[in-house]
């Protein structure tokens, strides 16, 4: 009586892969040895002759009690019981499982492109995958905000998740903040996982922000004037003067745009050279397939004080004035009341040149004035050796000093 010897083992085999299997009989006499296809009762082989037309069958036999049956490059379709049977009476035979298992794949052909609704709607992103096990799709969200908004469009509750194990992603209530790239990612254990990408686009018209809808500058400096735009699709965006005309960028106006992200941007007009005919209102206007908005700043001008250069004549004009430990103090007195500009100096050293000493040239003097206040507020100018800065920003400059006068003079101006 024909005997089997060891166990006909079950197989898993990744599609496109070989696959075989083994059947050992002892005791065949004149028997024969058949292998069947389970599922469907159809015969493949006998012996060592393929009965059924697939070239990808083959069996062998080793001459002894051995037999095997191959199956070159296997579909999934080959999946399924294998039969090693002996025609014996009664008939034996031995069974055993192909699994054949394939990766996954994403059919973009069933799957969501790249989706664009209006801010307020809802979205919907399917992703299509096959593969045998089925595959399990995994939604994340890109970018540096990782997380996916779910809003409940009747009670407004947010959950917040970083995954979503779905094939299909609903989002409703969608807003600006949810726009960016969604990936869907397919696997069933077998490798390679696969991943797809679909960007959503979140359309809304434009909706301005200025800092300050009220800017002052003095005349013949430079000032900027900024809005900062959401806006999607892209919008266009420029500035307007109070009568209405589009500012072109030239030598006085100059416009630099910067983009924040894919919805947020700002517009910057910068105003050179302020003239009285530029303080008026300025107009960021901003449009795109949606609709437009716009926002007003108006620009006044800020009156300076100004001081009208002085004559010092005589040494009486330098009021020395005691102060504490760290030294004394001077100030100009003169009658277009420049007094509120002090600074500290080394009494000593800066007197003895005051006290009747005519030898004293001018660089003597600016030489006196740079030892003794660097670092105290008064700075020598690298342009002009005969100019002192304040600290406040304020500039000194001494133009001359006459040693003809019975005292020493001084013109200073302020600027």
């Amino acid at each position: 009586m024909p005997k089997f010897i060891g166990k006909l083992e079950n197989m898993t085999v990744s599609e496109g892969r070989d696959a075989s299997f083994t059947c050992t009989v002892t005791n065949l006499g004149g028997h024969r040895v058949a292998w069947i296809k389970s599922d469907d009762k159809a015969i493949l082989a006998i012996h060592d002759h393929v009965i059924t037309n697939n070239e990808r069958l083959h069996v062998t036999h080793n001459d002894k009690d051995t037999w095997t049956l191959q199956i070159k490059n296997v579909k999934q379709k080959d999946t399924g019981e294998y039969m090693c049977q002996v025609n014996s009476v009664p008939m034996v035979s031995q069974i055993a499982a192909l699994e054949v298992v394939v990766p996954p794949e994403i059919s973009d052909r069933h799957s969501t492109s790249d989706l664009s609704v209006a801010e307020g709607s809802s979205a919907k992103l399917h992703c299509a995958a096959k593969g045998h096990p089925s595959p399990e799709i995994i939604w994340r969200r890109e970018g540096r905000d990782s997380s996916i908004y779910i809003r409940s469009s009747k009670h407004g509750k947010v959950k917040m998740k970083k995954r979503v194990k779905s094939g299909t992603l609903f989002l409703p209530s969608v807003t600006r903040s949810d726009m960016g790239n969604y990936m869907c990612i397919a696997s069933n254990g077998v490798p390679p996982a696969v991943s797809k990408t679909i960007k959503l686009i979140i359309n809304f018209q434009p909706q301005l922000e200025v800092t300050n809808q009220l800017i002052g500058a003095p005349l013949m400096t430079e000032i900027s004037l900024s809005c900062t735009i959401e806006a999607s699709p892209k919008p266009i965006t420029f500035w307007t003067n109070h009568k209405g005309a589009m500012i072109v960028p030239n030598s006085k106006y100059q416009i630099v745009e910067r983009d924040q992200n894919s919805y947020r941007s700002t517009s910057t007009l910068i105003i050179k050279k302020l003239e009285k005919s530029d303080f008026s209102e300025f107009e960021c206007v901003s449009k795109n397939t949606i609709g437009q908005s716009e926002e007003t700043i108006k620009l006044y001008e800020i009156q300076l004080e100004t001081t009208k250069a002085s004559i010092i004549t005589t040494k009486k004009d330098l009021q020395f004035h005691s102060s504490d430990s760290n030294g004394d103090k001077y100030k100009f007195s003169s009658s277009s009341d420049i007094d509120s500009q002090l600074f500290t100096r080394n009494h000593r050293r800066i007197e003895d040149k005051f006290n009747n000493d005519s030898n004293i040239s001018n660089e003597d003097y600016y030489e006196s004035l740079d030892s003794n206040y660097h670092g105290k507020g008064l700075t020598r100018s690298r342009n002009d050796n005969k100019a002192y800065s304040f600290s406040s920003g304020l500039r000194m400059s001494f133009l001359h000093k006459n040693l003809d006068f019975n005292g020493f003079e001084y013109v200073v101006k302020f600027s």
